[in-house]
């Protein structure tokens, strides 16, 4: 049972200012779930027929997240109560509203097929790459704090591998080492200050124009940013590295690592990382690691040379 549209593509900020019903009909037309239904069709013919509305309720989780709905309890209220919602994700007038049982059930399939929901997701890119050239932007690359809603424990984090072990591995074998399960986590905000927080930490790559995720990996909270990085980095250079030249990564400081800029250069990535600390200096240097001339004078970049791995600096005219 669904609902056939035509696929369109826009930009977010275009889907953003469109009513709910005309949103959710440009969001869900380019994807294809075929596969992902599969996963609930009966294996023989004997017995009751579907009665479920699996491609609706699935339309349903991804709204929910759109918008900010809590918790399963909470969307099949509002699917209740709002009829313009449930229409725009593809419930019939006469469908029932499936039992939070039923959500559960669609939930714990759905991990233990993620390989589906992956490939999934890179049909849906490639999609919108040929629509808006994602694959050509810049990225970047950050962590966010995912909460568990499961009653926090102590855990026993096992070590993960240093960023300079990983670049001898390849990125399944990083990958397979990294848990997923729920754990406590400290991260600091914006104003500096620590945030705990128990559950999950997600590492993701978006494209800085038109904000696109192009690939998102979770892992336990305890684990580091840095320790996230170099997966990351990995799985998006393969989409970019035959669309775009030079790509280039803008990552805050909690990536200032030797073994990053290394991976990034190895792959043809140009990272923009802030520093962590700004040794002292002689005054040979400015602030920024830029040149000075005998009267402490900054010299103005001008260019990089891939030659020589070096950077060019201009001597400052009108003060040296």
């Amino acid at each position: 049972m669904s609902i056939i549209q035509q696929p369109t593509l826009f930009d977010i900020d275009y889907l953003e200012k469109l009513d709910i019903q005309e949103k959710y009909k440009e969001i869900f037309s380019p994807i294809d779930w075929t596969k992902a239904l599969d996963l609930f069709q009966k294996d023989t013919k004997v017995g009751p027929s579907i009665t479920v509305n699996y491609e609706a309720v699935l339309r349903s989780l991804m709204a929910r997240i759109d918008q900010k709905i809590p918790t399963q309890k909470a969307l099949i209220q509002r699917l209740k109560s709002d009829l313009r919602l449930k229409l725009s994700v593809g419930f019939l007038y006469s469908d029932p509203i499936p039992s939070e049982a039923t959500y559960s059930r669609v939930m714990a399939t759905l991990a233990t097929h993620l390989s589906v929901l992956e490939r999934m997701n890179q049909q849906l890119l490639q999609l919108i790459h040929e629509e808006l050239d994602i694959f050509t932007e810049n990225m970047a690359i950050d962590v966010t704090s995912i909460e568990a809603r499961t009653k926090p424990v102590k855990t026993d984090n096992p070590k993960l591998p240093s960023t300079e072990t990983q670049r001898s591995m390849t990125t399944e074998e990083t990958l397979e080492t990294f848990p997923s399960y729920a754990s406590s986590g400290v991260k600091k905000n914006s104003q500096g200050k620590n945030y705990f927080w128990f559950g999950y930490k997600g590492t993701l790559a978006v494209s800085t124009k038109s904000r696109y995720i192009l690939n998102m990996h979770i892992a336990s909270a305890f684990a580091s940013d840095v320790t996230l990085a170099i997966p990351t980095i990995r799985k998006v250079a393969e989409r970019l590295k035959s669309e775009k030249e030079t790509s280039y990564f803008s990552l805050d400081k909690g990536y200032d690592a030797k073994e990053i800029y290394q991976e990034c250069h190895a792959l043809g990535i140009e990272p923009t990382i802030p520093l962590k600390r700004v040794a002292k200096n002689d005054g040979e240097v400015d602030t920024h690691y830029a040149p000075t001339c005998l009267l402490e004078y900054s010299y103005k970049y001008d260019s990089y040379d891939k030659r020589y791995g070096a950077l060019k600096y201009t001597r400052p005219e009108n003060h040296c």
